[in-house]
Parts: structure tokens; sequence; C-alpha cells
């Protein structure tokens, strides 16, 4: 069943906000971490889905494959989500936190990493398809 676009709009934008809002709240405070990442990774998971659903239908090649690429920036986003809870102390990721030693130096605020490159393939997609959808009208 076909989602309204208002209502996919919505969501999206609460996706986003949500996201922005549990990443400043988990690099500006401690006592809020817990929570912060949590928030953060509901956001991720919404914007992602909310991402996915938008239909484009366009036969050329490269926008087919910008829409690839902006799915995988999403994926990067959850999992930068994923990588915020471990760093909080949380259990999705406790296994990874056997060793500590192993854990600082490979997974330790490499949430950052990934919500960076994440969010410059997003700004990059959304620019290239919006004008793809501008030269097409």
């Amino acid at each position: 069943m076909p989602m309204n676009r208002q209502v996919n709009s919505i969501l999206l934008l609460t996706g986003g906000l949500l996201m922005v809002g549990g990443a400043v709240a988990f690099a500006a405070t401690l006592s809020w971490r817990p929570v912060a990442c949590w928030v953060y990774l509901a956001g991720a998971l919404l914007f992602c889905i909310m991402q996915s659903l938008q239909p484009y239908d366009n036969r050329d090649m490269v926008m087919r494959r910008l829409k690839r690429l902006q799915g995988l920036a999403a994926f990067l986003l959850v999992l930068a989500g994923l990588l915020m809870v471990s760093d909080a102390g949380s259990r999705p990721l406790a296994f990874l936190r056997r060793d500590y030693y192993t854990f600082v130096t490979y997974f330790y605020n490499k949430w950052v990493l990934l919500l960076l490159a994440s969010s410059l393939i997003e700004v990059y997609t959304t620019l290239r398809l919006s004008s793809g959808k501008n030269e097409k009208a």
C-alpha cells in the first residue's frame, strides 16, 4: 500500500531531526549519552526506511546509481548509530568490548567517521538527484 507523500516527508524530516538531536546530545553531554544514542539510532532507522520507500522512477543509469549510493549512505548512518550505542556501553555490540585495547583501537568513536562520510554522500547524492529531476522537467 503506497504511503501518502506528505506523511513520508514528515516521517523523513522527523528521522532527520531525531538524528541531529541525538548526535548533538551524545557529543555535548555525558549524562544523556545512554538515551541520546538510542534517539539517534531510532532517527537513523526511520530516515533509512523512509528514504528507501521514496519512489524514484528514472531509467537513467547514472540516477539509479546515485539512488543506490544514497541507500549505502543511509545504511552507514544506521551503522554509525550502532557504533554510537556501543560507545555508550549498551548491549548491541557488547562482544566488541571484551578486549578493551582492541575496542578502543578499532571501534571507539569511529561513529564520527561514519557519520561524516555518510553525511557527505547524502548531500552529494541529494543535490545530484534533485538536479537530475530538474533537467527532466
